[in-house]
Order: structure tokens, then sequence, then C-alpha cells
């Protein structure tokens, strides 16, 4: 068990040590590097669309905390008044009934924000690790192509240990 484990883990270190090469040589303009424009274009759209995603994201809870700043300012307003009122007062009872509405005004609207902004801008940013994810791989095959066109080889051949066996 420990051999194949070995087997696996040098097999990795070997892949990186390989593509970490050819991308010195590419850089070094040693070797040619497959451009793919209209993909790196997708990927900068990706990139700005995550960063944007990400951005929005922060100033939507900078937002919401701003929003229970005030609902908790007109909660102490309304607490404050309702210290204020003296019970022989005229309009007591609308104070308390106004204050009582305000409060339940501002959690509704914060529960609102929250169920139709936030949770769907958290579900959207859920779908980038997965893209990045692919992104990299892509990548990372490019380089494998590169490699082998480089080497001599024939990039489109697949090598006899990742051949199923029948």
């Amino acid at each position: 068990m420990a051999e194949i484990k070995t087997g696996i883990f040098a097999k990795n270190v070997q892949k990186r040590l390989n593509r970490a090469q050819e991308k010195v040589l590419q850089k070094l303009g040693k070797a040619d590097e497959t451009k793919d424009e209209q993909f790196e274009q997708v990927v900068v759209n990706f990139r700005r669309q995550e960063s944007e995603g990400s951005r929005l994201q922060r100033e939507m809870k900078a937002y919401m905390a701003a929003i229970k700043g005030m609902q908790q300012a007109s909660i102490n307003l309304t607490q404050s008044l309702h210290e204020v009122y003296e019970p022989d007062w005229h309009g007591k009872d609308d104070v308390m009934v106004i204050g009582k509405d305000c409060d339940a005004m501002w959690e509704d609207f914060h529960n609102k924000l929250v169920d139709s902004t936030l949770l769907n801008l958290d579900e959207y940013l859920l779908q980038f690790p997965d893209l990045r994810t692919r992104v990299a791989k892509r990548s990372r095959k490019l380089i494998d192509y590169d490699s082998a066109r480089h080497h001599g080889g024939d990039p489109y051949a697949v090598r006899d240990e990742e051949r199923p066996e029948d």
C-alpha cells in the first residue's frame, strides 16, 4: 500500500516539475506556448466577474451591518420615547404603536434584503471555486500539451500507463 502511495506521490511531483520546467522554458522563449486567445478572454472576464461579485458581497455585508445599526438606533430611540412620555400625556398609546411598527418595519426590511440579495449573491459566488478549478486544470493541460509537443512526443497520444487495461 505504501509503495502505491509513494508511486502516486512521485508521479504527481514529476508532473509538477515537468510543468514548472515547461513554464520556465516558455517564459524564456525557448519553447512554444500554445495560446487560446478566446479562452484567455473568457478567463479574464471570469476573474473580473468573480472579483466584482466578491466586492459586491463585501459592500452588501457592510450595508447590512449599517442597517442593523440603524435598526438598533431606532429601537433605542423608541425606548427613550417610551421612558420620556408620561402616562397622562396625550398620544402615549400612539407613540407606543408607532415605535413598535417602526421596529417591525426595520426587521422586515432587513429580512427581505437578506432573502432577496445576500442569499442569491452567496449562491452565485459558490459557483466560482468549481470554475476556478476547471480553469486551472485546463491551463495545466495546455502546459502538458506544449511539453509533449516540445519534447517530440505526440501530444494527442495517451501514455501507456494512462491507458485503461482491458
